[in-house]
């Protein structure tokens, strides 16, 4: 197959920082250039780039302008720029040589622009519109640009051959709230690299446990919860400590930074000293984070299916995770942390205190159990031979993409 994926967040040329769509492209990609396919990946970049990475052709595009003007106040300029810039660079690549299919991410729009008149069959991977994670977040965004932002990320949905999605909660969730078709959706893990994220050796700089976070410090992922959490922790595990990697964002109420919402929380309630804040770090980096720590823990109210946890879990550490986190069927089918209801503070102290009073080869047992999970589940040959077959299907009924009436979500989701 003659594959080509759209990426605006990619590793390349972020210097290794990269989120969950970034991540998940560039794993896919290469598990894809493995099995035999050809490859390319669309991506921005601050100057035109082409480049060859482990069998993928990686091309980056230079926006022209990155100016909002004053539209931008009410219309995502910025995604309907690269929505457009997009489909320019695969339409180069479908003149070099016709591509079979073309992978869009379902958040910012990146797949609008080609929808609209797509000249090969394309999918949509769904790991959480930006519009509903607003929503979830509680962001405050002008209504008429939160309208626009919503319509623009759903035409691409609609208009997609399949939909796939690491989640069969969301998965279902999703086709209702959007109403689309369920019975085109397919459930497809996410990729890690086991070979990166894996146990290791890690220097202590103090003899007490470690509990850790990463993710974007916003409201949506239970940062207030955990850190409320953090004094019940501290009275019954004495030296515990804390750490919480991440990029701040704009999320705390009245749109105010999260980390200085979150150290004011944490100096009243006298534990402060007890946290150390780190800023947004490569992947290459947090490895070193992950094996320092002796439980991981993500209290988000709603995420799909977080790389976070799975590169905890990659490098043999137990998690606690929310039941409305994608990722909690795992956990709980593997026995490899602790699930908890989102939102309750004293819930995700208890297993916290549960996890760290545990004798350390039990904590160890559990961890190997949950880098058995991943290995079974989220192996990048694995999920590129899932995908494969998805592509596959979507090729063969793709000759003319199926456009989603406003009726309600059919069929149910296909693993």
């Amino acid at each position: 197959m003659r594959l080509a994926y759209v990426s605006g967040d990619y590793p390349t040329f972020t210097g290794g920082r990269s989120g969950g769509i970034g991540a998940h492209t560039f794993n896919l990609a290469r598990a894809m250039a493995a099995l035999g396919h050809d490859v390319s990946v669309v991506a921005t970049s601050r100057a035109p780039a082409r480049l060859r990475e482990a069998g993928v052709d990686v091309r980056g595009i230079a926006l022209k302008s990155r100016r909002q003007w004053r539209l931008g106040r009410l219309v995502p300029v910025n995604w309907l720029r690269w929505s457009f810039a997009a489909h320019a660079a695969l339409r180069a690549l479908h003149a070099e040589r016709p591509l079979d299919l073309v992978v869009f991410p379902d958040a910012y729009g990146e797949g609008f622009r080609f929808a609209l008149a797509p000249f090969a069959p394309f999918v949509v991977r769904f790991g959480g519109p930006a519009s509903v994670i607003q929503r979830w977040d509680g962001r405050s965004v002008p209504p008429v640009r939160a309208r626009i932002e919503e319509r623009i990320e759903r035409t691409a949905p609609a208009r997609a051959v399949r939909m796939v999605c690491s989640s069969e909660t969301f998965a279902e969730w999703i086709a209702h709230d959007w109403a689309l078709d369920a019975s085109r959706f397919r459930i497809v893990r996410n990729p890690l690299d086991l070979v990166r994220f894996c146990p290791g050796e890690a220097v202590r700089d103090d003899e007490g446990p470690t509990v850790l976070f990463t993710g974007h410090l916003q409201r949506l992922k239970g940062l207030e919860e955990l850190v409320d959490a953090i004094p019940a922790v501290v009275r019954e595990i004495p030296g515990a400590r804390f750490v919480i990697a991440g990029n701040d964002t704009r999320s705390a109420p009245g749109g105010g930074s999260m980390r200085e919402a979150l150290e004011h929380r944490l100096g009243r309630s006298g534990a402060r000293a007890r946290v150390d804040f780190v800023g947004s770090l490569p992947q290459a980096e947090l490895v070193g984070l992950y094996r320092q720590c002796d439980v991981f823990v993500l209290p988000s109210h709603h995420d799909v299916f977080p790389n976070a946890v799975l590169e905890a879990m990659g490098c043999a550490k137990p998690c606690v995770v929310t039941s409305t986190t994608g990722v909690a069927r795992m956990i709980a089918d593997h026995d490899a942390g602790r699930v908890v209801p989102p939102r309750d503070v004293a819930a995700v102290a208890g297993a916290l205190i549960d996890l760290l009073r545990l004798p350390t080869e039990e904590r160890r047992e559990i961890g190997r159990r949950a880098r058995q999970a991943v290995e079974a589940e989220c192996a990048p040959e694995r999920v590129g031979r899932a995908a494969q077959d998805v592509y596959r299907e979507a090729i063969a009924v793709g000759a003319k993409p199926r456009h989603a009436s406003a009726s309600p979500a059919r069929g149910t989701v296909h693993p």
